[in-house]
């Protein structure tokens, strides 16, 4: 999610957007779990917006930065390198815009063989509540897992009785519900 593309996403859900990507990348910092961000064409569209080095400081060594324009990060040999050198095989995938780099990346991501990618619905945007509906839809018919930040949060952490389970529910409290505009 770069500077210049949060405007993107519509002004009603922009705000929620955010808020679940930063509970993802709070999640990926203190849980230790590996996280890559990208920026596409810094110089035109700014860098990665300031809400995910304030929760994820590490990140900001973890940013691949494509200078190309290509909707789908997998074609940038940088990021299929930085991706395939996570030694995983379950990617998840968040940001804007759902309907083109988010859906070309993670159909890409099945493309290069990884075992499943999933999108996360409610910490991704467009400008309309139908572009984000019809992306999703062609996701799941091509095999993309849709789900959303709090999906996401109970099946990676399924009893918060557990010490890291816990923490994680801590995190979506203090990023998602806490910082929710009413």
């Amino acid at each position: 999610m770069q500077v210049g593309t949060v405007s993107w996403i519509a002004l009603e859900n922009r705000r929620n957007v955010i808020n679940k990507v930063r509970c993802l990348a709070r999640l990926a910092e203190e849980l230790q779990i590996p996280i890559l961000i990208t920026t596409q064409t810094p110089s035109k569209l700014g860098g990665a917006i300031e809400d995910l080095f304030e929760v994820a400081p590490a990140a900001a060594s973890l940013t691949v930065v494509r200078e190309e324009e290509t909707q789908n990060c997998f074609d940038d040999t940088g990021f299929s390198a930085r991706a395939a050198a996570l030694g995983r095989k379950r990617l998840v995938f968040c940001g804007v815009e759902t309907d083109v780099c988010v859906f070309h990346t993670a159909r890409g991501a099945l493309e290069r063989g990884f075992e499943a990618a999933w999108v996360i619905a409610d910490a991704s945007g467009t400008g309309t509540a139908a572009n984000d509906a019809v992306a999703h839809a062609r996701m799941r018919s091509d095999g993309v897992g849709v789900a959303t930040c709090s999906m996401l949060v109970s099946e990676l952490f399924p009893n918060y009785a557990h010490e890291r389970g816990r923490r994680a529910r801590q995190i979506q409290l203090g990023e998602v519900v806490r910082r929710a505009a009413f």
